[in-house]
This record gives C-alpha cells, structure tokens and sequence, in this order.
C-alpha cells in the first residue's frame, strides 16, 4: 500500500512524463544561408552556437546575421539580446547587416556604461560589468524570454570581480573560464527547455608553449563540451572582382561539431563578407550554382538558362534585384545536394 500511495504520488508529479515528451518534440531549424544549411541544415533552437577564430576574422558579422535570419521567422521572430562584454561593438557592426532590427522589442545588449562628464568633470565614474555581472544577467535574459537569441561576445574575455578589482602584482588564471563553466552548468536545461539559442563567440590566441598547434581557444572545457555546433575560421583571403578590385573577404569555415549524421566534422563552407553590407547569401548562391554547373561560366561570362552577363558581380547584382530568380537557383542547389 505504501508502494502504490509512492507510486500514484509520483504520477501526479508534474516532471515525471512519458518518454512521448522527447520522442513527440520538434525542435525549430532556422534556415540561415545556403553554405550553412548545406553544412548543417541551419541552426536548430534550443542550441550552443560557437563561433571561433583568430581576431578580426567576421564572428561578430556571422552572429549578427544569424540573429537577424532569426527576427524574420514567419511563425514568430525571436528577440536578440547582445552581451557586450568585450565593449567593441560599433555603429557599423549593426548597420552593414541588412534587415536587423535593432528596436528595443527586438534588440537588447548586456553592456558596460561609461562615465558622465559634466563641464570637464566626471559626475558619474563608469559602471563596468564583471564576469559575474555578466552571467547573472544572461542567466536571467534566458529565463525571461523563451526562444530568444543571446549573443555572447566573447567568452575569451570574462574577467572575474576579484581580478577586476586587483592590481597587476597577482595573476588570476582561468578566472573567467571557471565562472563560465558554473554557467553553463546552470542554464544547460534552460537552453534546451526555453528552445533559446546562444551564439558563443571564442578567441584564438597565440600558444607561448613549443607543444601542439601555434594557436589555441582561450575559454571553458564546459564551453566546448555544450556545444551542439561549432564552426572554426581557418581562412580569410581578400574578395576581388573581375577589375581587381577588394570588396571584402572570402571566409573559410571548418565544421568542428554539428547537429546530425549530414554534418560530417572537418567538411568546409566559405561565407562571403561584403565591406559595409555584412555577409552577402546571393554571392553565396551564385558560387554555389557556379560550382554545380547550374550557373555555367565561360572565361569571364556566365549563364543561366536565357539570362547572360559578364561578370560575376553583375550576375550577383541581378539575382539580388529578382527573388524568383533567386529562389529558382536556390531549388536547383537543394536538388543537386539531395
């Protein structure tokens, strides 16, 4: 009797379900632009996101653009929260990523603030966030908005408050990284349960020692054992045109973990970083039917079906200008890849 009071006790216990909870749930993928589809199939919510390379390389761009991909959703955009722990974050960072919305509704940042300065003086010192502060912060950003997009940029530069507080005279090691493993420690279920999706930013820096490889992550074990996907910058090489001229960089991605069997580690994609327009999908497109032969290129000519140009940046410049045209070139990449 005891047994059976334990038991029908237990049924009545909201978070003790059938395994129908898991095996009935679908979990959103969110198309972001063709070469990472093709790689992954988009991003899925509920989901670590991390994003690696060298300074300068285009994270902050290629997390941007996902954010805005994910505003746009038809059943329901998602709100963007950016934490902006490195304090770098421009004008041009926001501007150059067409479609952003950057309402308050739709866009939040977590951020330092600085000092205010009154005739020459300083009425109010800085308030500057310690790792802590900034956690707290995300933690709660996740509890309070289901489906939203946080943006953590970057890990790599967690400073805790008793190193923040300290001289030089004492070294703090794995200060930031320690914090952040507790973090994702305690909003691991909250991710997955809220289906938000955080996109981790991470710095490659300069390996001092002779062992390994010249360059190494700097974050948290945590950090890497949570991610569901993970794409690593290997190479940046300058985006020219026909007349030589620089227009931005063509990037280069390795897939160092995906979400499914199609997502083969070490397979590679290249994105494309227009200067002042942020990560160009047509150029994408076009470069993919290119390849495929769905484009076909003669010298410094190329065609599809009746449409002619010379040039591969006037053939972007008319997809652009024609959605149907777009989506037809889109469908046919999506045949070959089946």
């Amino acid at each position: 009797k005891i047994l059976l009071k334990i038991i029908e006790r237990k049924i009545k216990d909201e978070n003790i379900i059938s395994l129908d909870f898991i095996l009935k749930e679908k979990k959103q993928t969110i198309s972001i632009c063709p070469s990472i589809d093709i790689l992954t199939g988009g991003i899925v919510e509920g989901t670590w996101n991390v994003l690696v390379s060298k300074e300068k390389f285009g994270k902050t761009s290629l997390a941007l653009y996902i954010a805005s991909k994910c505003q746009k959703l038809e059943n329901g955009s998602r709100k963007v929260v950016y934490d902006n722990i490195e304090c770098r974050l421009k004008p041009r960072d926001i501007t150059s990523i067409p479609g952003l919305d950057v309402s308050q509704e739709k866009f939040e940042m977590i951020t330092s603030i600085p000092a205010e300065v009154k005739d020459g003086e300083v009425v109010k010192e800085a308030k500057i966030l310690c790792a802590e502060e900034h956690l707290t912060k995300c933690e709660q950003v996740l509890k309070d908005n289901p489906g939203c997009v946080l943006i953590i940029d970057s890990e790599s530069l967690l400073v805790g408050e008793s190193e923040l507080a300290e001289g030089y005279d004492k070294v703090y090691r794995a200060d930031g990284a320690k914090l952040f493993s507790k973090f994702t420690r305690k909003v691991a279920p909250i991710v997955s349960v809220n289906n938000n999706i955080i996109i981790l930013i991470r710095h490659m820096i300069s390996n001092p020692t002779s062992y390994g490889s010249p360059w190494k992550e700097r974050g948290s074990g945590a950090g890497s054992y949570q991610c569901d996907l993970k794409l690593l910058g290997i190479k940046e090489e300058k985006w020219l045109t026909s007349a030589e001229k620089n227009i931005g960089k063509i990037l280069t991605w390795r897939l160092e973990c995906g979400y499914n069997d199609n997502s083969i580690p070490g397979s590679q994609i290249n994105t494309y970083l227009r200067y002042g327009s942020g990560i160009d999908e047509t150029a994408e497109i076009v470069n993919l039917a290119t390849d495929f032969a769905i484009i076909t290129k003669k010298a410094s000519w190329l065609s599809y079906k009746d449409l002619q140009f010379q040039g591969q940046e006037k053939f972007i410049e008319a997809v652009k200008a024609d959605d149907e045209l777009k989506n037809k070139l889109l469908e046919e990449i999506k045949e070959v890849l089946k």
